[in-house]
């Protein structure tokens, strides 16, 4: 071969001959440099081509092939390579699609094999001898077994889909097994190696049950669809159960079947939304003696961790991290002890035989239905800065003394909406954090049954609010509270024993009291009730703080017997404050040592004085701070002495049907009307200005024998229907009009 070049500024052609063949010419009529670049460009395509068909079909040619779909006969032997075992004629390779059904001769492999789609019938056997064999597509073990002759041999499932067994048709795998797959359903079938299924996609896959795992099993959702087993029947797990959530797809174990066993232990990852649910719907199952819930080597630290109908004598413990949540129930028994040490816990229905210890350390509110029975002795801890409510809709049952325990911002609240729960030993109560324990804190009801007390747990009570609502009990109670705290008796509380409270703070919002009812507020904090008391007992209202107590904010308060109001110090004693009607059906007793004093119907509240009864200065007399007399209605006679610095405002909205005679330091005329006789003598330093809208319908007497003037009709004018006399006997003066 040769090459004649032939050049010309017109014409430029190559020549090509061979002495055996015709010869022929390629002339080019464009430019050098055009050519060359098609030619650079022809070359790029080309190495694009190849590396397209290598990347997407391998080098093996066998892989541009169509798929053929083949069906075992195993006509002449049982060699998987044998071409007339199969129909059509030939030897699977990593392209094509296999099925095997019942046949004479099974097949056994005596290499590694790959296949694309598999499916195995009936009682179809397929041997594979120790190797391994491979899907890449779809994987459907319908019925049979596959067994593996000397050592275990491997099963790898990839494809999209992964199914075993039937309704109707059982399956047995021997070998180890890892299935990759985004639909995994597994019905009926003995897994007896090795057994690793992890679930990759979306869709929500429901296994009917009926499974068996003797091997060592790792069940995994790395998708968003949930993975979910024992729907019907129950599955047995024979060895180590591994369950692994890292996606939002959340496992079911044993989620409608009856008696799913785990005999083995059960470990458990969670590192995502999913979690891992046991038991979340009707299915029940058991631990055996000795096993344990584990933390899995990948750990707990989101998602929800769900143990319902679960029963273990074993002792369990729980230590999450993160923003992971452990739920126990509905349905679960705990006979031996259990700790959890979770970001959040949820008590869902759980009955704990031995000694049950929460501590809840996150930032989530955790809600728990209730029914849980506490048998052993129990300490639920907040040390998180989120909320653990029980019994939100149903009633729990504490037969041991539990002790209640909030140590950060996070509340405790038991009792909260269930009615009936039973405390049938004492109450234990620690609260060193601001988050504080509520009993009863929505329409919860509860009993505390006889004899036994609310006491101050080992820790103290120094912070956060105590609330005890909707509790019946009948023994006496004792409060002592100490620092910011507070302390709260009702919504709906009734103590048919006596009741002594000695707390920085006090709230009455809704309890009654049937025996002695004792409070002393002694902090500095504002304490407001919203009222609806009732008391039946001896009652004693002190403030020796510098904040106020005030009830009936909302509701008017009953009053059956003599209470007695006593102010030490700087703070007020607020009663009637906004409520409509409160009842005094006793006489009042008054106590005013500090400049606080006690104020009725200070806003407006209103209230009336059972005919007969009278404002009396209590055992520690009136010498300081300001007594109101506002919105109440009184058809008695009245006579109040004060003494020392203290000040009487009779007024706003006050009815005086019956005489009114008042010696004191300072009186101050704000709103009431008179209907009988009204007396009044200054005899303090104090200026003391009413701004007026009094009525004064009987002989009226003012006085003033003080140094301080008395002034009336300060803003709004006042009106004299009957005599009035005026004396100054002081320096002080008298201001009318």
């Amino acid at each position: 071969m040769f090459f004649r070049k032939n050049i010309s500024p017109k014409n430029r052609y190559f020549t090509m001959t061979k002495a055996t063949r015709p010869r022929f010419e390629l002339r080019v009529k464009h430019s050098t440099k055009l050519l060359q670049r098609r030619i650079i460009a022809g070359g790029i395509l080309l190495l694009f081509a190849i590396a397209f068909v290598y990347w997407n079909f391998g080098v093996n040619s066998s892989s541009f092939a169509a798929a053929v779909n083949y069906t075992w006969t195993g006509t002449t032997d049982s060699l998987w390579t044998t071409s007339s075992n199969w129909t059509p004629s030939g030897v699977p390779t990593s392209n094509d699609n296999v099925t095997i059904g019942t046949s004479t001769r099974n097949p056994f492999l005596t290499a590694n094999q790959t296949v694309n789609n598999f499916t195995e019938n009936n009682s179809g056997t397929l041997n594979i001898n120790g190797k391994t064999f491979q899907i890449n597509g779809i994987a459907s073990f319908n019925g049979g077994s596959i067994l593996s002759s000397g050592s275990t041999g491997s099963i790898i499932a990839q494809g999209a889909t992964t199914t075993f067994g039937t309704s109707t048709t059982s399956m047995t795998i021997n070998p180890d097994i890892t299935v990759t797959s985004s639909i995994i359903t597994s019905t009926a079938t003995t897994f007896n190696g090795t057994t690793s299924l992890t679930k990759v996609g979306a869709s929500n896959d429901a296994s009917a049950g009926n499974n068996m795992f003797n091997g060592n099993t790792s069940i995994t959702t790395s998708g968003t669809g949930y993975f979910l087993m024992a729907n019907t029947t129950r599955d047995i797990f024979n060895s180590a159960v591994n369950f692994n959530s890292t996606n939002s797809g959340i496992i079911y174990a044993a989620y409608n079947g009856i008696d799913s066993q785990f005999n083995q232990n059960i470990n458990i990852s969670s590192t995502s939304t999913g979690g891992i649910r046991i038991g979340a719907n009707t299915g029940t199952s058991t631990l055996a003696t000795g096993k344990n819930i584990n933390v899995g080597s990948g750990g707990v630290s989101s998602g929800l961790i769900l143990i319902g109908g679960l029963t273990t004598s074993t002792n369990q413990t729980f230590n999450f991290t993160g923003t992971s949540v452990l739920q126990l129930g509905p349905n679960a028994t705990f006979n031996g002890d259990v700790v959890a040490n979770c970001p959040g816990i949820v008590l869902n229905g759980a009955t704990y035989n031995g000694i049950a210890n929460f501590t809840k350390t996150g930032a989530s509110n955790n809600s728990g239905l209730g029914n849980n029975t506490f048998n052993g002795a129990t300490t639920i801890t907040n040390s998180g800065t989120g909320y653990i409510v029980t019994s939100n809709t149903t009633r729990d049952i504490f037969n041991t003394e539990p002790n209640l325990i909030s140590t950060s911002s996070g509340a405790i609240y038991v009792a909260y909406n269930g009615t009936g729960t039973q405390f049938n030993q004492n109450i234990n109560v620690t609260s060193i954090g601001t988050g504080g324990v509520y009993i009863g804190a929505s329409s919860g009801t509860s009993t505390l049954a006889s004899g036994k007390t609310i006491n101050v747990g080992s820790g103290g009570v120094s912070s956060g609010l105590i609330l005890i609502g909707g509790l019946t009990t009948s023994t006496n109670q004792t409060f002592n509270f100490t620092g910011t705290s507070v302390l709260q008796l009702g919504p709906n509380a009734t103590f048919n024993g006596d009741l002594i409270a000695n707390c920085p703070g006090i709230n009455l919002s809704g309890a009654t009291y049937n025996g002695i009812a004792n409070f002393t507020k002694t902090g500095a904090s504002n304490n407001s009730g919203t009222g609806n008391n009732t008391f039946n007992g001896t009652t004693t209202i002190t403030n020796s703080g510098t904040g106020y107590i005030l009830t009936s904010q909302a509701t008017r308060d009953i009053f059956n017997v003599e209470p007695n109001f006593i102010s030490t110090n700087s703070g007020v004693i607020y009663l009637a404050y906004n409520g409509t009607g409160t009842q005094f059906n006793q006489n009042i007793n008054i106590t005013s040592t500090g400049t606080g004093g006690v104020y009725f119907g200070a806003n407006s509240g209103t209230s009336t004085l059972a005919t007969g009864k009278t404002i009396n200065a209590g055992s520690g007399g009136i010498s300081g701070g300001l007594i109101i007399v506002g919105g109440l209605t009184t058809s008695t006679n009245q006579s109040l002495t004060f003494t020392g610095t203290a000040v009487l405002q009779l007024g706003p909205n006050s009815t005086f049907n019956g005489d009114v005679i008042a010696n004191c330091p300072g009186i101050v005329l704000s709103g009431a009307t008179y209907n009988g006789i009204a007396n009044f003598t200054k005899t303090g330093a104090s200026n003391n200005s009413g701004f007026g809208n009094n009525t004064f319908n009987g002989v009226t007497s003012l006085s003033n024998s003080g140094t301080g003037y008395l002034l009336l009709a300060g803003t709004v004018r006042d009106i004299f229907n009957a005599n009035v006399t005026i004396t100054n006997s002081n320096t002080g003066i008298t201001y009318l009009a």
